[in-house]
């Protein structure tokens, strides 16, 4: 068995490996937590412009109310 072996049936590889696999798994789950709240914000900012939006059309037609007048 040549020491490239030797090694990598370890019992120090392989601990080394699983927690290498578990911080992988770990960083997997973080990135998509990130995505799915960016994704909430970008929807709450959507929703913000359109109140915005519907605001501005609800003042506007106010003041040309106050135009005729």
């Amino acid at each position: 068995m040549s020491d490239e072996t030797s090694w990598l049936l370890s019992d120090e590889f392989v601990a080394f490996s699983t927690k290498i696999a578990t911080i992988y798994e770990d960083k997997k789950q973080k990135k998509q937590q990130l995505k799915e709240f960016y994704e909430k914000i970008t929807n709450d900012l959507k929703v913000l412009d359109q109140q915005a939006l519907d605001l501005e059309k609800d003042f506007q037609k106010w003041k040309k109310t106050q135009e005729k007048s």
